[in-house]
């Protein structure tokens, strides 16, 4: 990743407008450095992956705006470096995860209810 992190900086500086790398908590700037990376240089890992693994570190380890500054960030670095491939997330539970927690009556794990559909950007 290092050869390449004065590609994947011009990336980023270009599409944070009125943010410069400094200014960006460094949490931020590290998930967006790791996923740009794997954007551009790993293909074999799907954009929807990239962002959603990013925008959940950023939810956990990063401040309050982080995941909605990275996920927007992310989606733009993709459509250039991935054009043609659809961006996509999961952002929450579907309606279908909240039917059946509540007819369950209790919590459930989002992960032990198996959904594979996906809502775009």
């Amino acid at each position: 990743m290092e050869e390449n992190r004065p590609r994947i900086d011009e990336l980023i500086s270009r599409h944070a407008i009125d943010w410069s790398l400094d200014r960006m908590p460094v949490v931020d700037r590290a998930l967006l450095r790791m996923a740009t990376f794997e954007l551009g240089w790993r293909e074999d890992v799907p954009t929807s992956v990239v962002i959603s693994e990013a925008v959940e570190l950023a939810k956990s380890y990063s401040t309050d705006e982080s995941s909605g500054f990275v996920n927007g960030m992310l989606a733009t670095i993709s459509r250039e470096l991935r054009p043609g491939e659809p961006v996509t997330t999961r952002p929450g539970p579907t309606e279908r995860e909240v039917v059946v927690e509540e007819a369950n009556g209790e919590e459930a794990d989002v992960e032990e209810i198996a959904v594979e559909e996906e809502r775009p950007v």
